[in-house]
């Protein structure tokens, strides 16, 4: 799957939509008690970007994203990403989503830098992908910033299925887990060969997450 990294053109438009869904979303939840200014708390960050989420679905989605959506968390540790989609499957077959977020970016960047995350992570739920398809959906619901002293890292371990040839990219080393398209059945897969894909560390520099 070949990685694209897309920036929108007019960076002060996309900031300046940004910041009208935070404001929506200050207004709609909160009856504007925030100021987009000052630092929230872990706790009031974390509720407000539950309430961003909820924003998102009714403004872009009729309502209900079509994925499975199990929450939102910060990171528990130190780490170099701002936001990460995080998926498994479910016993159905079905990929179930959670989004991770890092309060200390928020801290450095403010809000409409973290808006961007919020959205592009959402982004992950619709195609997981860095993908042409990827960063249309990120031309509609709208992410697509700069992000400062941010560039794409040569992925380190890779899940790779021998039999579509399909893989995935990780910073850290994942978890096992099944091939969704070659096994959708949780059950039959279980009873069955459960074969889990390969879990194989990255050496191919071209290849980025």
């Amino acid at each position: 799957m070949e990685e694209i990294f897309r920036t929108w053109d007019d960076q002060d438009a996309l900031k300046a939509h940004l910041r009208m869904i935070w404001d929506e979303v200050n207004i709609a939840y909160y009856a504007g008690k925030y100021d987009i200014e000052q630092t929230m708390d872990k706790h009031q960050f974390l509720d407000f970007a539950e309430s961003v989420y909820k924003h998102i679905e009714w403004r872009y989605y009729n309502g209900s994203h079509p994925s499975h959506y199990r929450g939102m968390d910060l990171t528990a540790r130190k780490t170099s990403f701002a936001g990460k989609c995080r998926r498994w499957l479910g016993f159905e077959g079905e990929w179930v989503y959670t989004i991770i977020l890092n309060y200390r970016f928020y801290v450095d960047w403010g809000w409409v830098q973290m808006m961007d995350t919020v959205l592009h992570e959402i982004g992950h739920m619709t195609c997981w992908n860095h993908d042409e398809e990827f960063w249309q959906e990120g031309r509609r619901i709208g992410y697509g910033l700069e992000m400062p002293g941010w560039k794409p890292r040569m992925a380190k371990y890779r899940l790779y299925c021998p039999h579509c040839d399909y893989e995935w990219l990780y910073l850290s080393k994942p978890r096992n887990s099944r091939c969704g398209s070659c096994y959708p059945n949780w059950e039959e897969w279980y009873n069955g060969s459960k074969e889990w894909l390969l879990i194989q560390k990255n050496t191919d520099p071209d290849k980025l997450v």
